[in-house]
C-alpha cells in the first residue's frame, strides 16, 4: 500500500494534507472512471493516477479539463505539473498566473513558479526563485524550504541549506539525504554525513556510495548505487543523477562492461545514457555500436556526443587508411 510519504518521495508532488486520504484511496484501489465520475475531487486524483501510473496522457488531459469545467481549480494544477514535466514552461506559467489571479492555493502556486524558473535555467534568476519559494512558505507550504535548500546547495552554500533542511527533516527521507550531502561537501574527509545514512532510508545507499567510493571500494560502491537506482521510493530526478554518477564512476575506473550491461537493460534510454554507452563501447573498441549511440545522442543535442563522434570518424578513417597501405 502506497503511503503519502512514499507518494511525495516518488513523484515530488504535494496535493496537501486535506486531499491525501482521497489520493491514497485512488492510488491504492482499482477504481474505474464511472465509479468516481460524480466526485470532482476523486476525479482529479484519478487523473493523476492515469498520468503518473498508467502513463495515459490523453485521458489525463481530458479529466483535467472536466475538472476545470466543474470549477475544480486543481485541474489547472494538474496542467501546471504536466507542462512543466514536458519542459513547456511558458504554458505552465500561464496556468500558474490564472490561479495566482484567482488567489487559489497560493502556497502550491508560488512553489510551482519557483520550480519552473529553476528548471528554465535562465541567468540571474536565483533571487527571483528564492523569493517565490519564500512566498510559498508564507502561505503555509513548508515543502518550499526543501526547494530553497536545494537552490542554496547549487550555490555551494551548504551551511545555509542545512538550516532550511533541518526544519523539515522528518517530512520525507530525502531531506536526511540532502543534509548528508551538505555535510559531505562541507567537511571533505569527514564522517558526519554518515550519521544520516540510516534516517535517510533508501537514500542512505547514495551516502554509502560516497563513503565506499572514498575508500576506493569501487565494486561495492557501484553495487550500492545500483540498489538505489532500482528503488521505487527514490525521486526520479535523484535517480537520474545516480545513473550519471554510476556511468561516470564506471568510465573513470574502466568498468566498461559493467556500464554496458547495466544501461543496455534499461528500455527507455535517455540522451545521457546513450552518450555514456557510446563512450563505453568506444573504450571497448566496439566502434559500430559506439557510433550508433553517439549519433543518437548527437541528434538529441548532446555536445559531448558530437565531439566523440568526430573521434569515431577519425578512428574509422585511420583504420581504413592502414588497411589500404
Amino acid at each position: 500500500m502506497l503511503t503519502y510519504k512514499q507518494f511525495k518521495e516518488k513523484y515530488r508532488l504535494d496535493v496537501g494534507d486535506e486531499n491525501k486520504d482521497n489520493l491514497l484511496d485512488i492510488f491504492n484501489n482499482d477504481y474505474t472512471f464511472d465509479m468516481i465520475k460524480n466526485d470532482t475531487v476523486k476525479k482529479y486524483m484519478y487523473g493523476l493516477k492515469k498520468l503518473l501510473v498508467d502513463k495515459n496522457e490523453e485521458e489525463f488531459k481530458n479529466i483535467m479539463n472536466e475538472c476545470i469545467q466543474e470549477d475544480n481549480k486543481d485541474g489547472y494544477i494538474g496542467f501546471i505539473n504536466y507542462y512543466a514535466s514536458k519542459k513547456e514552461y511558458i504554458k505552465a506559467l500561464e496556468y500558474c498566473k490564472i490561479l495566482e489571479r484567482e488567489q487559489y492555493k497560493l502556497g502550491i502556486i508560488y512553489c510551482s513558479i519557483g520550480h519552473i524558473y529553476l528548471k528554465m535555467k535562465e541567468p540571474n534568476t536565483t533571487d527571483i526563485i528564492i523569493d517565490y519559494f519564500k512566498k510559498s512558505i508564507e502561505y503555509g507550504n513548508e515543502t518550499s524550504k526543501d526547494n530553497i535548500g536545494m537552490v542554496l546547495m547549487s550555490q555551494n552554500k551548504y551551511k545555509e541549506a542545512i538550516t532550511y533542511f533541518m526544519d523539515i527533516r522528518d517530512k520525507v527521507d530525502s531531506i536526511y539525504y540532502l543534509i548528508g550531502v551538505c555535510y559531505y561537501n562541507l567537511e571533505k574527509g569527514g564522517s558526519k554525513y554518515l550519521e544520516f545514512v540510516e534516517p535517510a532510508g533508501e537514500y542512505g545507499n547514495i551516502l554509502q556510495f560516497l563513503n565506499l567510493h572514498e575508500k576506493k571500494e569501487y565494486k561495492n560502491a557501484i553495487d550500492v548505487l545500483k540498489h538505489a537506482i532500482k528503488s521505487d521510493n527514490i525521486d526520479e530526478n535523484i535517480k537520474e543523477n545516480c545513473i550519471e554518477v554510476f556511468c561516470d564512476t564506471c568510465i573513470d575506473i574502466e568498468y566498461y562492461n559493467e556500464l554496458i550491461e547495466y544501461i543496455e537493460q534499461i528500455e527507455n534510454k535517455t540522451t545521457i545514457m546513450k552518450k555514456y554507452l557510446g563512450h563505453a563501447y568506444m573504450a571497448s573498441k566496439q566502434y559500430t555500436k559506439s557510433y550508433d549511440y553517439l549519433l543518437q545522442a548527437h541528434r538529441e543535442g548532446n555536445i559531448e556526443a558530437t565531439e566523440s563522434l568526430f573521434k569515431i570518424i577519425k578512428i574509422t578513417y585511420e583504420s581504413i587508411n592502414n588497411v589500404d597501405q
